[in-house]
C-alpha cells in the first residue's frame, strides 16, 4: 500500500467521509514489532502515525456506519475495539482536518474555529517575534539536477578518504599544537570575530546541504529551505518533514546526522589544508573553517534537548517519534502520580525502563531548557535598547517558563478533587513551609574580597647602587636607626684608596720643602692640592656610610626579596623588603552597590586570609564609605592578578567595572602573620526574606536600567 491513495467513497453518513487526497505510506514497526503507517496531508505537508487497530478501522471507513465498521473489523481481525476508540480516532481525525467537512453545522464549526485561531494583533506581532520561518526557494529541482554531482559522497571509497583526512589531520596538527593554539588567541579579535562570523555562514549553509542532499539520496523530497528566526536570531533551516516516509529508521537517522557529518567533514578537511599551506589570508580562513564547523557541531547541534539536529538523531537512533512530547506527557503523569497521589496511566503503553528513560529525559530537557531560555532572557534584555529589553525579558521569561509552570498547575486545579485527603495535608504542609523559606527573614552573610595591610608600613630600597655585604633577618623586630642592610660600592672604595694615596704623596712632598724658602709658593699648591683631595675622600666616605640602611622606623622587616644575598649587587629602583608594625593592621573589604544597603556599623566579620585560609580573624566593620571606589588600593585585588574584583582595561588596571564601596573593619585579634595579604570577609548582614531580596534585586535593576 506504499504510495496508495486511500480507498474510499463520497458519502454523508455516520461518521464522515476522509479525504481523497490523502495518502498512506507504511512506517517502520513500533518496538514490539506491531506495525505502523503513516498518513500524508499533501496540503499542510503533516504526517500522522498510526497503529494497526487505527489502520483496520480506516480500512473499512468507507462503510459509513460505525456499527458496521466495528462489527466487520472485530470479526475479520483478532482486534476487539470498542466504540470508544473508534469514537477517539473519529476526534482525531476531524481536528486534524482529514475528513471531508459538509453541511451547515460543519461550515459554522469552521468559522467558530477560524475566529478563534485569529489572534489579536499583539499575539500575533509577539508570536512572530518568538519564532517564524521565512521560506527562500523550493529547491527539489535544483536538487535533483545537481545530485548526480554529489552522488560519490556517499560511497563506501569517500567515507575512506574522509577517515585518512582524518587521522592525517589530527597527526599533523598534534606536530604543531604550540602553533594552532596560539593561531586561535591571536584570532580573538574584532576582524577575528568577523572571520569566525562568515566562516559559519559558509558551515550552516553547507550544513542544510548536507540534509537536503542526504534526503534527495534516500528518495525523500524537500518541499523548501530558508530563515527561522528564533528570539530574532537567524538559523538556516531545511524542510525534511518528508523523512517520515521512509520505512527504515536507519535512512531517517542518516538524513539528521548530515549536518552535523558536513560540518565535521568541513572541519577535517580545513584543518588538513590549514596544516598544508603557507601563512596568508587563505590559511586563516582555513582556521576559521576547521574550529568553527566542529565547535558549532559539538557545542549546539548534537544537543537533544533543543530540536536541533541531536534530538532527530536521537529520536531516530531510538525510534521514537515525537520524544519531546511523549517523554513529557509521561514525566508530567509520574509528577501527578507522584506528588498529587493519582490514578492515571501512562500516556502509551512502555515498559519500565522507558518510563524511567522518558521522565529522566524530559526532566533533564526542563533543566536545560529553563538555564537556555534564562540565557536568551538576559541576552534579548542586553540586545535592545533598555525599555524594550525589559520588556522582551519578561515575555521570555513568561512564554517559555512560567506559562508551562502555570498550565501544568491549572491541571492541578482541575483534578485536586480527586487528590485523596492526606495527599492534600501533605501538599499543603510543602507549600506552607515552602512559603515560610521565602517568606520568613532569616539572617544571611555575604563574602566579599578583602585588603589586610599594616597601619604603619615602609618599604625598604637601596639608597644607591652597591654589593651587599650584610642583610637582615625576616621576621626580626628591629627598632628606628637599627641597622638592617650593608653595601658595599667598590667604585667608592677605589676613590678613597686613590685620594688616600695622592694625600699621601703629597704630605711627603711638603715634608721636604720644610725649611726652604724658595718654595713656599710650591708648598702652598700642594697644600690646596691635598685639601680638594681630602674633600673628594670626605665625600666618598659620606657616600659608603650612606650605603648603610638603618631601620626608619620600629617595626617587623618582612617581604624580603629572596632574589638578594651576600654578594649580590642591587640598586635604588628595586624594593629589598618591608618593615611594617606588627601593632597596628587595616582591613578594607569592597561590597558592590546592592550589597553596600545590607550592611551596618557593628554587623561581625570573619576574615579569611589566604595565607591561611582555616583559621578566620574575628572583627566588627567600623566604617561604610558612602563613596564609590574608583581605583583599588592594591592590584593583588583585580582579576588580572588572581583576586576577585574585574576592572577596567586601562593602563593601571585598578579602576573597578562595578560599583564598588570600601567597608572598614575592625580586628578584635592580631594576625600571625605580619605582611600585607588578601582575603575574603564573610560579614553577616540584617535579617531579609527571600522576597524582599528578590524584589529589592528586581527593583534595583529596573531604577538603575529605567535611566536610559
Amino acid at each position: 500500500m506504499v504510495g496508495s491513495v486511500i480507498p474510499q467513497e463520497a458519502f454523508i453518513g455516520a461518521v464522515p467521509a476522509l479525504r481523497e487526497d490523502l495518502r498512506l505510506h507504511a512506517a517502520a514497526p513500533q518496538d514490539d514489532g506491531s506495525p505502523c503507517w503513516t498518513i500524508q496531508d499533501p496540503i499542510t505537508n503533516q504526517f500522522y502515525l498510526i497503529g494497526w487497530l487505527e489502520f483496520e478501522l480506516l480500512s473499512r471507513w468507507r462503510l459509513g456506519s460505525k456499527d458496521e465498521i466495528l462489527a466487520q473489523t472485530n470479526r475479520e481481525t483478532p482486534l476487539d475495539v470498542s466504540e470508544d476508540e473508534l469514537e477517539e480516532l473519529l476526534q482525531f481525525l476531524t481536528r486534524s482536518k482529514l475528513v471531508v467537512q459538509r453541511g451547515f453545522e460543519a461550515t459554522a464549526a469552521l468559522i467558530e474555529e477560524s475566529k478563534k485561531r485569529k489572534l489579536p494583533i499583539w499575539k500575533q506581532l509577539l508570536h512572530n517575534y518568538l519564532f517564524f520561518r521565512v521560506p527562500i526557494f523550493h529547491p527539489d529541482r535544483f536538487l535533483q539536477a545537481a545530485y548526480p554531482y554529489v552522488k560519490g559522497l556517499f560511497s563506501p571509497g569517500a567515507l575512506l578518504v574522509l577517515i585518512i583526512a582524518a587521522i592525517a589531520a589530527f597527526y599533523l596538527t598534534i606536530q604543531q599544537i604550540d602553533l594552532f593554539a596560539a593561531t586561535f588567541i591571536d584570532t580573538l579579535t574584532l576582524e577575528g570575530v568577523a572571520g569566525y562570523m562568515l566562516a559559519l555562514i559558509v558551515t550552516k549553509s553547507l550544513h542544510e546541504l548536507g540534509h537536503a542532499f542526504t534526503a534527495t539520496h534516500f528518495g525523500t523530497r524537500v518541499s523548501h529551505m530558508g530563515v527561522a528566526f528564533v528570539v530574532m536570531w537567524p538559523m538556516l533551516y531545511t524542510d525534511t518533514g518528508e523523512t517520515w516516509r521512509l520505512k527504515r529508521s536507519k535512512h531517517r537517522l542518516s538524513i539528521a546526522s548530515a549536518g552535523v557529518a558536513t560540518e565535521l567533514s568541513i572541519a577535517i578537511f580545513a584543518l588538513l589544508a590549514w596544516n598544508l599551506t603557507a601563512d596568508g589570508a587563505l590559511r586563516n580562513g582555513l582556521f576559521f573553517l576547521a574550529t568553527t564547523a566542529w565547535v558549532i557541531s559539538l557545542l549546539i547541534n548534537v544537543s537533544p534537548f533543543l530540536r536541533f539536529d541531536g534530538y532527530y538523531i536521537l529520536s531516530d537512533f531510538l525510534n521514537i517519534p515525537n520524544l519531546h512530547q511523549r517523554a513529557g506527557e509521561s514525566a508530567k503523569t509520574w509528577l501527578r502520580s507522584t506528588l498529587l497521589g493519582w490514578d492515571v496511566a501512562d500516556p502509551e503503553p512502555m515498559s519500565a525502563r522507558r518510563r524511567r528513560f522518558y521522565i529522566s529525559f524530559a526532566i533533564a530537557t526542563w533543566i536545560y531548557r529553563l538555564i537556555v531560555f534564562l540565557g536568551i532572557a538576559a541576552a534579548v534584555y542586553y540586545f535592545f535598547f533598555k525599555a524594550l529589553g525589559i520588556f522582551l525579558g519578561i515575555v521570555e521569561i513568561w512564554w517559555f517558563i512560567l506559562r508551562p509552570i502555570f498550565n501544568e498547575f491549572a491541571v492541578w486545579r482541575e483534578g485536586w478533587g480527586n487528590t485523596k485527603f492526606g495527599r492534600k495535608l501533605m501538599l499543603v504542609a510543602i507549600l506552607a513551609g515552602a512559603g515560610a523559606l521565602v517568606v520568613v527573614p532569616w539572617k544571611s552573610t555575604i563574602a566579599v574580597p578583602a585588603l589586610l595591610e599594616s597601619g604603619s608600613a615602609n618599604t625598604i630600597y637601596a639608597t644607591g647602587p652597591g654589593e651587599l655585604t650584610a642583610i637582615p633577618v625576616e621576621g626580626k623586630v628591629y627598632e628606628a636607626g637599627d641597622l638592617l642592610f650593608e653595601l658595599r660600592d667598590p667604585s667608592l672604595d677605589w676613590a678613597v684608596a686613590i685620594a688616600r694615596s695622592q694625600k699621601a704623596a703629597i704630605e711627603d712632598q711638603l715634608k721636604s720643602l720644610v725649611g726652604l724658602t724658595a718654595g713656599e709658593a710650591d708648598r702652598r699648591g700642594l697644600l690646596e692640592q691635598w685639601k680638594k683631595i681630602d674633600a673628594e675622600e670626605s665625600k666618598a666616605l659620606a657616600l659608603i656610610q650612606k650605603l648603610n640602611i638603618v631601620a626608619p622606623a620600629d617595626g617587623t622587616l618582612t617581604d624580603l626579596d629572596p632574589r638578594i644575598s651576600v654578594g649580590v649587587f642591587v640598586n635604588e629602583r628595586e624594593p629589598l623588603a618591608s618593615l611594617i608594625n606588627v601593632d597596628e593592621f587595616v582591613v578594607e573589604a569592597f561590597v558592590t552597590q546592592d550589597e553596600v544597603g545590607l550592611v551596618e556599623v557593628g554587623n561581625t566579620v570573619k576574615l579569611y586570609m589566604a595565607v591561611n585560609p582555616t583559621k578566620p580573624l574575628l572583627g566588627y566593620v567600623e566604617s561604610i564609605n558612602q563613596q564609590r571606589t574608583t581605583a583599588l588600593p592594591s592590584s593583588a585585588l583585580s582579576t588580572n592578578f588572581g583576586g576577585d574584583v574585574l576592572v577596567e582595561p586601562d593602563q593601571e588596571g585598578l579602576t573597578p567595572s562595578s560599583s564598588l564601596y570600601g567597608v572598614k573593619i575592625s580586628l578584635a585579634q592580631l594576625p600571625d602573620q605580619n605582611s600585607i595579604g588578601i582575603g575574603s570577609a564573610v560579614i553577616s548582614t540584617k535579617s531579609r526574606s527571600l522576597v524582599e531580596r528578590m524584589f529589592n534585586a528586581v527593583a534595583s535593576v529596573f531604577v538603575r536600567e529605567i535611566s536610559f
